[in-house]
């Protein structure tokens, strides 16, 4: 999902409509003023730079998912149950807008709801909720009949089995994810929660390794597809050692591939150089990417 909320929010920048260096509270005026918790003082101190729309898409945010047990901010994120899945993205951003900031923006890469706000952002700048607006500007245009935030129920029987490896035997998920797709949601998640098929993710990947254009059809400029898929880390952030990380997806600075992953281990890579796109979606929780790095692993032998 992160991926195409990366590129739902950039035709709006070639629409004009904002630079990556804006304020975050330029359009979101809750974040105004907001602050960042210092864990080794545990004091609150102001922002040194404000938090960016680029911050919020390279998870340099300072916004976490609050998976951390051990953390304070990610503690408050659990308490007023900012990352839960109920009500709209709109509601949960003002509860995120709230807690302080764990990083000074800019500072630090940590996985979080940032890009939820980048989606929210476009609901703001654009007027639209997003499911209507990737649906007008990315889903219809290249003709991803299968991608939405949920299942229509006549589709119900071809959705995947999602599976979970319990006593060394593959069994059947059990828990909200199991059915979660197969009924409308309120909460439009720019993080997470878009259900496709292999067909479907094949054409966006394409779109962007085309310079945002398919079939004729173009949904980014060509500059600016070239911007989501290379490093736009603010300097002196360091991502899993010493990779780049465009606009919501990591960048291999040797071979300027570009790719991201999904909670049920699912996974893709755009390699421009070769010009291939390799897309598992292996349906597994929790997550685990071992067989799509193996199995991405033997695809390079293979065409090297």
């Amino acid at each position: 999902t992160k991926p195409i909320t990366a590129v739902a929010l950039m035709t709006l920048f070639d629409e004009g409509k904002f630079t990556l260096d804006d304020k975050v509270s330029k359009y979101i005026p809750e974040f105004e003023g907001a602050m960042v918790y210092n864990a080794e003082t545990k004091t609150l101190e102001p922002q040194i730079d404000e938090l960016t729309i680029r911050h919020l898409l390279t998870h340099t945010s300072g916004i976490p998912y609050g998976w951390d047990q051990k953390a304070y901010v990610d503690s408050l994120y659990r308490t007023l149950s900012a990352s839960a899945w109920d009500g709209t993205i709109g509601e949960k951003v003002k509860i995120l807008a709230k807690i302080p900031l764990k990083n000074q923006p800019g500072t630090k890469w940590e996985y979080g709801l940032g890009i939820d706000v980048a989606g929210y952002l476009v609901e703001v700048i654009s007027g639209t909720p997003l499911d209507v607006y990737m649906k007008t500007k990315i889903f219809d245009p290249l003709k991803m009949d299968d991608t939405g935030f949920y299942t229509p129920e006549e589709k119900h029987s071809r959705l995947a089995t999602l599976c979970t490896i319990k006593n060394d035997t593959l069994q059947e998920a059990e828990g909200p994810m199991k059915d979660g797709f197969k009924k409308p949601v309120t909460l439009f998640s720019g993080g997470g929660g878009l259900v496709s098929t292999v067909d479907d993710y094949l054409k966006f990947c394409k779109m962007l390794l085309n310079g945002g254009e398919l079939d004729g059809v173009r949904v980014l400029q060509e500059s600016t597809a070239q911007l989501v898929m290379t490093n736009q880390l603010p300097a002196g952030v360091v991502y899993d050692g010493n990779k780049g990380y465009g606009l919501a997806g990591s960048v291999n600075p040797e071979t300027g591939v570009y790719g991201w992953a999904g909670a049920a281990s699912t996974k893709f890579w755009i390699d421009p150089k070769n010009q291939m796109i390799t897309i598992i979606c292996t349906q597994l929780m929790p997550s685990d990417y071992t067989y799509a790095d193996e199995f991405y692993k033997y695809v390079n032998k293979a065409v090297k």
